[in-house]
């Protein structure tokens, strides 16, 4: 046996050996690959979850419904407000002051209009007793006695109800006076804390309220990126079917040689010399090939297992921005907490407001009690009138019967004038205490219309409740978002670790790696076996070579075939080819 066909048979063991092994790898790596790819889309469609759940959060703390109810919210905090100074006039006092002086002057002028009583009595017994004295003279003059101690006694009747009325009155109206005060202290208090606590509480919520919403959106701007990252990470898994393609090349290419040696390995024959040196060109070729594919495979792996990490580590980011929004790690979320804040404060509020409308209710009742006793006095005021015409009446009848008793009459002459000038007395009390009467019937009125204006229990309880469904819709949507923050942190958590635990599993291109290496190295060896048996001088067939550069199907393999034979790469292809 020749040594060329003892080489080739060599070669020829050699390569049937390299292939098997450089095929074997690739499929029983297969599955690998695969779960791989699948391992990568799957994480895609996780990330895409996460990033529905996110837009969902982004539209619990963006969306019109949470703007509306802030807005709502403050408008009744507004109406609180205005609730507190309900029925605290400026001019209360001032009006309860006046009411109280015109009923202390009544009890002047009352005291004035009873000392007509004293004289009126003086007068009845003078003229009692002039009428005695005249006999049937004086008899005019005692029914004239008459009618002065009746007067007498309306007067004395009249007066005493006015100033009884009028002490209980005034009594009354220093009441008055005091829960005004009352009511104007719980009116500070009640404004105190719709101004300070709820106010303040508001303002609180509302940057709550905003940096939740500034989480979610950093939440939700992460995750797109996190997806483009993941989209483009899918689009970058070609190295398996890459690495295949390579090595189905290479395996070809060694079919070749290896056909080539069984057709023309004749003992000492030209062709099988030259079939020997283009099978040591071959394997000098494919050993580049082969390292190459080994190099663009980890270099591959390698930049998805940083590109993996690096996405994990966006995840993980995600975890603490969602965390921090959702207040994760503590017994209650900070919205929660500023929310229950903020219904401590509209109970203590409404205490405040339920407390003033008791005093109002009762400040109402006093002034209809103030309405209601003016009223009674004022009945005085017809009698009161009509008095002062019977003192009139009386004096005149006290003149014509003096006229009528000529000389003997004389003193009764006196008496009439005594009384014509107490009618002018009378009538002048009578006009003051009437017009006392009337001036304190047109303040108890204006008093009786502010009675209608204290706040009452039931606008407190309106304001109460729609405060409280108010909250109760805030909290619900607080609580929305909250669980939206706590479930994107939980899938983010998961998918951070699974990511990390595939990174550390991902070992594929270890092996295919190592195979390859190995398959390039036995390549080297083939070579130099192979180029033992060829002369110095004997040419490579150039159209085999370049009819193998026609089936590669990526650049990264053309060009390394043209970079060996020294031939340029450009066959008119155009980009019509993959680049890895």
């Amino acid at each position: 046996m020749s040594a060329v066909v003892e080489i080739a048979r060599d070669v020829s063991t050699h390569l049937v050996e390299i292939g098997k092994g450089l095929a074997r790898v690739v499929h029983e790596q297969e599955q690998t690959f695969l779960d791989l790819g699948d391992a990568v889309q799957r994480i895609a469609m996780q990330v895409g979850g996460i990033g529905d759940e996110a837009r969902d959060l982004v539209r619990v703390t963006s969306g019109e419904a949470m703007s509306h109810i802030l807005e709502a919210l403050e408008g009744e905090f507004g109406r609180m407000a205005e609730l507190c100074a309900t029925g605290v006039h400026g001019g209360e006092q001032a009006l309860l002051a006046r009411t109280r002086e015109l009923v202390q002057n009544l009890g002047v002028s009352v005291r004035e209009y009873a000392r007509i009583v004293r004289t009126l009595q003086m007068l009845g017994i003078a003229t009692r007793i002039e009428s005695a004295r005249l006999g049937a003279d004086g008899r005019g003059f005692s029914t004239l006695a008459d009618d002065v101690e009746k007067l007498a006694g309306k007067i004395i009747e009249y007066s005493s109800s006015l100033l009884e009325q009028g002490r209980a009155l005034d009594v009354t109206i220093a009441e008055a006076e005091g829960r005004s005060l009352e009511m104007g202290a719980k009116q500070d208090s009640c404004s105190l804390a719709v101004s300070v606590g709820l106010l303040d509480g508001l303002d609180n919520l509302k940057r709550t309220m905003a940096s939740s919403r500034a989480s979610s959106l950093q939440v939700e701007g992460l995750l797109a990126d996190i997806n483009k990252s993941m989209q483009g990470l899918v689009g970058s898994l070609q190295f398996h079917d890459i690495v295949r393609q390579q090595v189905e090349h290479v395996v070809e290419a060694v079919d070749d040689v290896l056909a080539g040696l069984a057709r023309n390995a004749a003992a000492e024959s030209p062709s099988g010399v030259e079939e020997l040196a283009f099978a040591a060109e071959v394997c000098t070729l494919q050993e580049s090939q082969t390292r190459a594919a080994s190099e663009s495979l980890s270099t591959a792996v390698a930049s998805l297992r940083s590109e993996m990490r690096t996405i994990a580590s966006s995840v993980r980011q995600v975890v603490l921005d969602a965390g921090g929004g959702s207040g994760e790690g503590a017994s209650e979320s900070t919205a929660a907490k500023v929310l229950d804040a903020l219904e401590n404060e509209v109970r203590a509020a409404a205490t405040n407001m339920r407390e003033l409308a008791v005093q109002g209710e009762d400040m109402g009742r006093t002034m209809e009690m103030v309405a209601s006793t003016v009223s009674d006095m004022t009945a005085f005021l017809a009698d009161i009138e009509d008095v002062g015409s019977e003192i009139e009446l009386i004096a005149l009848n006290a003149s014509i019967s003096a006229a009528h008793t000529g000389d003997k009459g004389k003193a009764l002459g006196v008496l009439a004038t005594s009384i014509q000038r107490l009618s002018q007395d009378a009538g002048t009390q009578t006009v003051a205490l009437a017009d006392l009467l009337r001036s304190i019937d047109t303040a108890a009125g204006e008093l009786k219309a502010l009675a209608l204006s204290y706040l009452d229990m039931s606008r407190v309880s309106a304001v109460k409740e729609e405060l409280e469904r108010l909250t109760l819709a805030l909290r619900e949507a607080s609580g929305e978002a909250e669980r939206h923050f706590r479930g994107v942190a939980s899938s983010c958590d998961v998918l951070a670790r699974d990511m990390e635990r595939r990174v550390q599993d991902i070992a594929v291109d270890r092996l295919v790696c190592a195979a390859l290496d190995k398959g390039a190295e036995r390549f080297a060896v083939v070579a130099a076996k192979a180029r033992r048996g060829v002369p110095a001088g004997t040419q490579v067939p150039r159209e085999r070579m370049k009819h193998m550069h026609q089936r590669y199907t990526m650049q990264q393999e053309r060009v390394l075939h043209g970079r060996h034979v020294g031939e340029s790469t450009d066959d008119g292809m155009g980009d019509n080819i993959e680049l890895f």
